[in-house]
């Protein structure tokens, strides 16, 4: 149980560097509604990332709620929580709705790119030689000119701009490099004295 406690910390971490919203609905085989030092270390783990678990009643046939659904301790991520007996399992079905509202990100952006991976380089580079060798001779700057021009038109039709709007991402200043690497070793310091 230590190592579920230990990696489930890992995974709320990264979800709060990440600064994402989200859901965590699953059977976890922890009593919560009972009074043992387990329920109490999930409880304390919600409480650190302030978080909420928001199954009320029992999930199980042998009546203990092991099913949760984890949310931040926020209103309006799920609404219309029902739990309900059916005969295909020892757990009980959970129906919950989620407000899509929470998940929509707060800024995003346009970026132009090109698709280059799927040229082929080697039509590519026949049809500038080709191209190129058509220009005429002239000074050097009309020179470099043409051959900005004819490369530009090429690539154009090889691979041509593309937009895209993407998710502006805000990650906490103090998650570097640096920090990811001491994440590493510690999770292989943990396993090597496991």
């Amino acid at each position: 149980m230590c190592e579920f406690f230990d990696e489930f910390t890992d995974l709320l971490e990264t979800y709060v560097i990440l600064n994402e919203d989200y859901v965590i609905a699953g059977d976890i085989n922890v009593h919560v509604e009972a009074e043992g030092c387990i329920s109490r270390k999930l409880s304390n783990i919600l409480d650190l990332f302030d978080l909420k678990q928001n199954v009320v009643g029992p999930t199980h046939i042998m009546g203990h709620t092991i099913d949760v659904i984890i949310t931040p301790n926020k209103d309006g991520y799920v609404s219309d929580i029902e739990i309900r007996q059916i005969d295909l399992s020892h757990h009980f079905l959970i129906d919950f709705k989620v407000s899509v509202e929470s998940f929509i990100p707060s800024s995003s952006k346009v970026i132009t790119y090109r698709s280059i991976k799927n040229i082929d380089n080697l039509k590519f580079s026949e049809e500038l030689s080709e191209r190129l060798a058509s220009l005429p001779d002239s000074s050097m700057a009309a020179v470099i000119t043409n051959y900005n021009s004819v490369t530009t038109n090429i690539l154009n039709e090889y691979a041509p701009i593309k937009t895209k709007t993407i998710k502006v991402k805000t990650t906490s200043p103090w998650f570097d490099e640096e920090y990811r690497s001491l994440r590493k070793q510690r999770r292989k310091a943990v396993k090597k004295y496991r």
